[in-house]
């Protein structure tokens, strides 16, 4: 239960976004789409809650003050629990403008939060369920220990493929998706838990998406 309530502690923070938008749309939130800042909570909501074997556990609000900052126009918070493998992943789905969206980064989220990034984010590259689709991992570890106990994979969308940006408020869109996940460390020689759970939503984001 411990596990468990910090991977969705972590959610709290996160984001994604999504939602391209080119002038002269931007004043209508418009992505090339359609995705607005109307239907983007209601798209969202779509999203499933059982992924294969992944079960939402938990789907939650975030606090009225992260609602404030991020500005969110949708997102959905949520915990996935896996029972074959016994592990939690939570996830973070947020659209929202793209400046919010682009500079709340997991550094940022969990240095409040006592935790420190082990190296710098390594970017993985998508596998056959995920092709054309990248995503930054970063591994955390509590203050006093010397061991990452805690692994967060993030990217964004204009409403494409996930793309582990290193700049992405300097993107041509008004509006942007983040996803930001939280899982235990992966296992040398072993698939992560947050690459496995990647494989189950990018496909089905897409099909949110083109509904």
């Amino acid at each position: 239960m411990k596990t468990s309530k910090c991977l969705h502690g972590a959610a709290l923070i996160a984001g994604v976004t999504i939602v391209a938008v080119v002038f002269p749309s931007i004043l209508e939130g418009k992505s090339r789409l359609g995705i607005s800042s109307k239907n983007a909570q209601e798209m969202l909501d779509s999203f499933p809650k059982q992924l294969g074997d992944w079960q939402c556990t938990s789907d939650e609000r975030l606090t009225p003050e992260v609602e404030r900052t991020l500005r969110c126009y949708g997102y959905i918070n949520r915990v996935y629990w896996n029972p074959q493998l016994g592990v939690h992943v939570s996830l973070a789905i947020l659209c929202g403008p793209r400046g919010p969206m682009a500079v709340h980064t997991p550094e940022i989220c969990y240095s409040s939060r006592g935790r420190t990034a082990i190296g710098e984010p390594q970017e993985i590259t998508g596998n056959a369920e995920t092709q054309g689709n990248s995503f930054w991992r970063l591994p955390f570890k509590q203050a006093r220990s010397e061991n990452a106990d805690l692994e967060v994979w993030y990217a964004w969308s204009d409403g494409g493929e996930w793309i582990a940006s290193s700049r992405p408020r300097y993107w041509m869109t008004d509006s942007l998706f983040k996803i930001q996940l939280a899982g235990p460390p992966g296992v040398k020689g072993q698939q992560n838990s947050c690459e496995l759970l990647l494989q189950k939503i990018v496909p089905e984001f897409r099909r949110c998406l083109d509904r």
